[in-house]
């Protein structure tokens, strides 16, 4: 804008005919235009009722761009707040899947320490009865040999008790005879 179409009442910010002063309107543009600036040289501000409409228009203008800019920023931001909660949402879901990965895992192993402690009771078992068989054929063996020891024994002793009984009858005898001979 020109400085010189200021003084003169001809920029785009003003109107057309000022209120304050009480003569004619166009008399006094056409003198303030003829000391100030308004030469066969220079353009003239457009009317301003016409520049005025056009500065609404493009006031209203970058106000709707304005709107269409904070929309778009809001719906970026809706978007990304929606990729996160979607990121979220898949963080989530691969973790359960991972604690359902590891609990198998943790099933599994269990499974294969419960049949290994299976078997190795089985096992445990399997020796006590052998174990506990030979202790009883040892037992066994050694009544056996306890009652043949007891049998020898009782036959050694039995002839032996069995002359000594009668050895002792013969005594006895003996000493009947002596006692009872006549005299």
């Amino acid at each position: 804008m020109d400085p010189g179409t200021i003084l003169s009442g001809n920029h785009s910010l003003c109107t057309k005919d000022h209120a304050i002063f009480i003569g004619s309107g166009e008399s006094l543009e056409d003198l303030r235009n003829a000391f100030f600036r308004i030469l066969p040289d220079r353009l003239p501000a457009p009317a301003g009722k016409d520049l005025i409409r056009i500065v609404v228009m493009m006031m209203v203008m970058m106000m709707l761009m304005l709107v269409v800019m904070m929309l778009m920023f809001i719906m970026i931001i809706v978007m990304v707040v929606m990729m996160m909660v979607l990121v979220f949402i898949m963080i989530v879901v691969m973790v359960v899947m991972m604690l359902m990965l590891i609990m198998i895992v943790v099933m599994v192993m269990m499974m294969l320490m419960l049949i290994v402690v299976v078997i190795v009771v089985m096992m445990f078992m399997l020796i006590m009865i052998v174990v506990m068989v030979v202790i009883v054929m040892m037992l066994m063996f050694v009544m056996i040999v306890v009652m043949m020891v007891m049998m020898m024994l009782v036959l050694m002793f039995s002839g032996f008790f069995q002359k000594f009984i009668f050895q002792g009858y013969r005594i006895l005898h003996h000493l009947k005879k002596l006692f009872t001979v006549q005299l």
